[in-house]
C-alpha cells in the first residue's frame, strides 16, 4: 500500500510540476519563427539569403538576411509578392553561398561577423504597386547564426531607431539568390 501511495504521489508530483512551463510569462520572443516589436509578435514563415559577393578592400562577402512573415514569397528578381512582414539584416560572411555560424554585431562595417545595415516593415502588401511601406531602421544589437548544413538557427536582441526592442528567431531552410553576376 505504501508503494501505491508513493507512486500516486510521485506522478501528481510531475504531472503539476509539468504544467508550469507552459505559463512560463507572456514574453514569447524565446519561441521560434517568431518578430518581436515593442513586446508585440509577429509570425516568421520563411527566409532568404541573397549573396552580393565580395567587398574589394575587405573580402568579406555580402550576404543579405531577410526573415519573412505572413506568406510574403521572395525571388531572385526582386519581385516579391504577399502580404506580412519583414526584417532585414546586410550581414559580412566569409564566404559565398552561406552564413558563417557565429555572432554578427550591428556596426556598419563591411568586416567578417559585421552587420552594415538592418531594418523592419510590418504590415507589407507586395501585391499592390503603389503601397509604401514604413521600414524601421535598427541601430544596435546582434544576431547569432547557426548552421548545419542547409539548415539555420538564427536569433537577434536589437534596438530600433525608435527605442523599441526587437528581438526574436527562426529555424529552418533559407531560399538562396546569387546576384552576384547581375
Amino acid at each position: 500500500m505504501k508503494k501505491i501511495l508513493l507512486l500516486i504521489f510521485t506522478f501528481s508530483l510531475v504531472a503539476c510540476s509539468g504544467g508550469d512551463d507552459d505559463n512560463n510569462g507572456s514574453n514569447n520572443s524565446s519561441q521560434s519563427d517568431v518578430l518581436s516589436v515593442g513586446g508585440t509578435d509577429y509570425e516568421l514563415d520563411s527566409g532568404n539569403l541573397t549573396n552580393y559577393g565580395p567587398d574589394s578592400s575587405t573580402n568579406a562577402v555580402n550576404i543579405d538576411l531577410d526573415l519573412m512573415g505572413g506568406g510574403i514569397i521572395p525571388t531572385c528578381n526582386d519581385v516579391w509578392t504577399g502580404q506580412g512582414q519583414d526584417i532585414y539584416f546586410e550581414m559580412w560572411t566569409s564566404e559565398e553561398g552561406f552564413l558563417d555560424s557565429g555572432t554578427y554585431q550591428i556596426n556598419g562595417e563591411y568586416s567578417l561577423f559585421s552587420i552594415s545595415y538592418a531594418d523592419y516593415a510590418l504590415g507589407i502588401n507586395f501585391d499592390e504597386d503603389d503601397s509604401e511601406w514604413d521600414w524601421v531602421t535598427i541601430e544596435s544589437g546582434s544576431v547569432n547564426v547557426e548552421r548545419s548544413g542547409d539548415n539555420y538557427t538564427i536569433s537577434w536582441d536589437t534596438i530600433d531607431g525608435n527605442g523599441n526592442v526587437v528581438a526574436g528567431s527562426y529555424s529552418g531552410t533559407l531560399s538562396y539568390c546569387d546576384v552576384t553576376g547581375d
